[in-house]
């Protein structure tokens, strides 16, 4: 499968009994779309962001409640700094990508050339 490069990026923090019922809703985006890219990213602490256990929810969780209504493949690519694990519906109406970012469940910090901007314009580089 060729690269999918989206114009468009979707960046979803999941948090338990926030919003993990949304998910396949966020899937749906990929109807369509094939510069669409929805990443899902597990909930995790900084400094500031009232950090509390019970918000998190694993990817491997938000993966098994996708998959009962979805039938999906993964996706790789050949790009040592994508920090996503990548997937799409095995549909052809579904023509974007979405993917999980697994920093709680599978780290990956050691080997991350990202930084981060909160929505108030503050850096996050570690």
């Amino acid at each position: 499968m060729p690269k999918l490069y989206p114009l468009i990026k979707i960046n979803c923090v999941v948090m338990q009994g926030i919003n993990t019922d949304e998910l396949n809703d966020f899937v749906e985006l990929t109807r369509y779309q094939s510069n669409l890219a929805v990443r899902f990213i597990e909930y995790m602490p900084f400094s500031d962001n009232k950090w509390n256990e019970k918000k998190y929810f694993p990817y491997q969780e938000m993966l098994k409640i996708i998959k009962q209504k979805y039938n999906l493949e993964n996706i790789y690519f050949d790009d040592k700094n994508d920090t996503t694990k990548w997937y799409r519906v095995k549909d052809n109406s579904y023509q974007g990508k979405f993917g999980f970012i697994t920093s709680m469940s599978e780290h990956f910090c050691s080997t991350c050339n990202r930084i981060r901007i909160t929505a108030d314009g503050q850096l996050k580089v570690s």
